[in-house]
């Protein structure tokens, strides 16, 4: 699939890269794993396995909440570890998967023509470390304003990423038709606002969240940019002395 960018103010030159649908590319089978995890949960519920009990009287979504996703309320903690990457993969809504994965698909390979998908996934993980760190901080700073909430899904991940993908590509809008062009802030900009809607939930915690998701973002592609401009820099001053010599 191609989507095409130019930059605002130059609407005849306009550049397009291909957004992959193959599952061999690491950000695909990123979102297939969320997917498939998302069609499963939907599936227990479908057929009414999320409400059979086991072990003393939790359910089934009850442990999946608690084994999985991430709670500073859990009072066993013996998934504490694990949750703090497992969470990620608990899709409760469809708005939300919908959102981070459409996120996670445009702004990830967008971010991947600039420095390769691998180094987009790590900074996906890296980012839901440090998130799941700050939701759980969060809880010890401000115990009173955090409410007792549940920590899951994408969005802090494709929000780093998205953020990037906007540093990397700040001056560019995508064309959605013919000689209609969005710019990409405003295509970020919306899809934060429906995350309130889908993902946000009411609780200081997610606001520390977003930012550190943001920050963490920002901070990527500001230091990537400057080690490519030092980069440029220093091979030509390289190719200079080679004249002079």
């Amino acid at each position: 699939m191609k989507m095409y960018l130019n930059r605002m103010g130059h609407h005849n030159k306009v550049q397009y890269f291909q957004l992959p649908l193959s599952l061999k590319n690491p950000i695909n089978i990123l979102i297939s794993i969320h997917i498939l995890f998302f069609v499963l949960y939907c599936a227990l519920g479908y057929f009414g396995f999320l409400e059979y009990k086991i072990n003393d009287g939790e359910t089934i979504e009850q442990f999946i909440q608690s084994a999985l996703g991430l709670s500073f309320y859990d009072t066993s903690w013996q998934y504490g570890l694990l949750s703090v990457f497992t969470y990620q993969f608990v899709h409760t809504n469809f708005g939300e998967i919908m959102l981070s994965m459409i996120a996670l698909w445009i702004f990830g390979h967008m971010v991947a023509k600039e420095i390769g998908a691998s180094k987009v996934i790590f900074l996906y993980l890296i980012c839901i470390v440090l998130s799941a760190s700050v939701f759980i901080l969060s809880h010890f700073v401000f115990t009173v304003f955090s409410g007792r909430c549940v920590m899951e899904g994408a969005y802090p991940g494709a929000l780093a990423i998205m953020t990037t993908s906007l540093i990397f590509y700040k001056s560019f809008q995508i064309r959605v038709y013919k000689n209609i062009s969005i710019p990409l802030w405003v295509i970020c900009a919306v899809i934060i606002l429906l995350s309130f809607v889908f993902v946000y939930k009411n609780s200081i915690a997610y606001i520390l969240v977003y930012v550190c998701s943001v920050h963490i973002g920002y901070r990527f592609a500001v230091n990537k940019l400057s080690s490519t401009v030092f980069t440029k820099n220093a091979i030509q001053y390289s190719n200079l002395r080679g004249r002079l010599n």
